[in-house]
């Protein structure tokens, strides 16, 4: 977006609920810290809109994921 400000002014007009993550310091411990100040789990912590969610609400997700290569099916629920 900074290379190329006029492409990013459209796109964030088309997209209005865009969000752009920036990079966030690691804890004491190395590990990466969410919205909420807790250390992130590796295959199990999701990013959320806080607009449509409370931090804290349990989710439960069901798909496939392609582990292994893009045909993998390989079932997953958390």
């Amino acid at each position: 977006m900074e290379q190329n400000p006029d492409g990013a002014n459209e796109l964030r007009r088309q997209k209005p609920l865009l969000r752009v993550l920036s990079p966030v310091p690691l804890s004491d411990k190395d590990e990466a810290v969410g919205a909420q100040g807790v250390p992130l789990t590796p295959g199990r912590s999701i990013a959320v809109d806080k607009a449509l969610h409370v931090y804290g609400t349990p989710f439960f997700i069901e798909g496939e994921l392609p582990i292994e290569s893009e045909q993998s099916k390989t079932p997953f629920a958390g």
